[in-house]
C-alpha cells in the first residue's frame, strides 16, 4: 500500500532524524499511527478545506472591509475635496467681493477726488472772479479818490490864492492909509515948522505951491522971469523942510515894512504850526514869495513939493 506523505513531514522528519542522527541510531516502525490512513487523510483534507475556507472567508471580510474602508476613506476624502473645494470657492467668492469693494471704493474716492477738484475748481473762479470784481472795486475807488482830490486840492488852492490876494489887498490898503497918514502928519509937520521959522513968508510959500501945482497941470513950461532972492530963500527953506520931510517918510516907511515883515512872519508860523505836514512846503513856498514881494517892493510914494516938482 502506498501512502503519499507530505512534502512538510517529510522535510520535518529528516530534520528530525539529522538531529537525532547525533544522538543514537533511531528504530522507526513505519506509519504506526495510521497517519496515512484514509480517514486521517480525508480529516485533514477536511481540516484543510476548512481552513481555506475560513482564510477564504476571512480574505473576503478583509477584502469587504478594505473596501469599506476603501469606499470610507474615498467618501471622507469626496468630503474633504467638497469641503476644500467649498473652502475654495468662498475663498475666491471673498477675494472677488473684496476686489469689487476695492474697485468701489476706488470708484468713490475718484469720484470725491473728482468731485472735490470741481469744487477747487469752482472756488479758484469764483474767487478769482472776487478778486477782479475787487480789483475793478478798488480801480473806481482810487480813481474817484483821485478825482475827489484833485478837486479838494483844487477848491484849497483857489481859496488859499483868494486869501492871499484879499490879505495883500488888505495889506497894500493898510500900507496906502498908513503912507497917507504919514503925508497927513508930516504935512503938518512941515507946516507948523514953516509957520515957527518963516512967518511972514506963508502967503509967498502958499502963491509957491499954486504955481508948482500950476506948473504940474500944464503941457508946457511957462515963460517966466527969473526968480528973484526972496523966491530963492523960500526956495531953500523948501528943499530943508523936504529933505526933513524925505527922511521922516523914508523912516516912517522902513518902520512900517519891519511891522508888516514881522506880521507875516507870524502868520507863516502859525499857519505852518496849524497846517498839516505835506502843506508845510506849499506853505513855505508861498510865505517865501510873499516874503520876497514884501521886501522887494517898490516904496510908496508920497506926494510932496519936490516930487510933484519933480513930476
Amino acid at each position: 500500500m502506498n501512502y503519499a506523505v507530505p512534502h512538510s513531514l517529510i522535510g520535518t522528519l529528516s530534520t528530525h532524524l539529522r538531529f537525532v542522527s547525533h544522538v543514537h541510531d533511531l528504530q522507526i516502525d513505519f506509519d504506526r499511527t495510521k497517519h496515512l490512513s484514509r480517514s486521517s487523510i480525508q480529516t485533514r483534507q477536511t481540516e484543510r478545506q476548512r481552513l481555506v475556507q475560513l482564510a477564504l472567508r476571512q480574505r473576503k471580510e478583509a477584502e469587504a472591509q478594505a473596501e469599506a474602508e476603501a469606499r470610507q476613506r474615498r467618501l471622507i476624502e469626496d468630503a474633504n475635496r467638497k469641503a476644500e473645494e467649498r473652502r475654495r470657492a468662498e475663498a475666491l467668492a471673498m477675494e472677488a467681493e473684496q476686489m469689487a469693494n476695492c474697485a468701489a471704493r476706488a470708484e468713490r474716492k475718484k469720484q470725491r477726488a473728482l468731485e472735490r477738484c470741481k469744487r477747487e475748481k469752482d472756488r479758484l473762479v469764483k474767487q478769482k472772479i472776487l478778486l477782479d470784481e475787487r480789483r475793478r472795486l478798488l480801480a473806481v475807488r482810487k480813481v474817484e479818490a483821485i478825482r475827489l482830490i484833485t478837486f479838494l486840492l483844487t477848491r484849497i488852492q483857489a481859496r488859499h490864492d483868494a486869501i492871499v490876494a484879499e490879505r495883500r489887498a488888505m495889506r497894500l490898503a493898510r500900507a496906502e492909509q498908513a503912507a497917507l497918514e504919514a503925508e497927513a502928519v508930516a504935512a503938518v509937520a512941515s507946516a507948523s515948522v514953516v509957520t515957527a521959522s518963516k512967518p511972514l513968508l506963508t502967503t509967498d510959500t502958499a502963491a509957491h505951491c499954486a504955481g508948482l501945482a500950476d506948473t504940474s497941470q500944464s503941457t508946457k513950461p511957462p515963460t517966466s522971469s527969473p526968480p528973484s532972492a526972496a523966491d530963492n530963500s523960500v526956495a531953500f527953506v523948501d528943499d530943508g523942510q523936504d529933505r526933513m520931510l524925505r527922511q521922516l517918510l523914508k523912516k516912517r516907511e522902513e518902520h512900517l515894512r519891519m511891522l508888516l515883515l514881522k506880521k507875516h512872519v507870524g502868520a507863516i508860523q502859525r499857519r505852518s504850526s496849524n497846517s498839516p505836514p505835506h502843506a508845510a512846503g506849499r506853505i513855505g513856498r508861498s510865505a517865501r514869495s510873499d516874503r520876497y514881494r514884501i521886501i522887494t517892493s517898490p516904496p510908496v510914494m508920497v506926494l510932496t513939493r519936490t516930487t510933484m516938482a519933480e513930476r
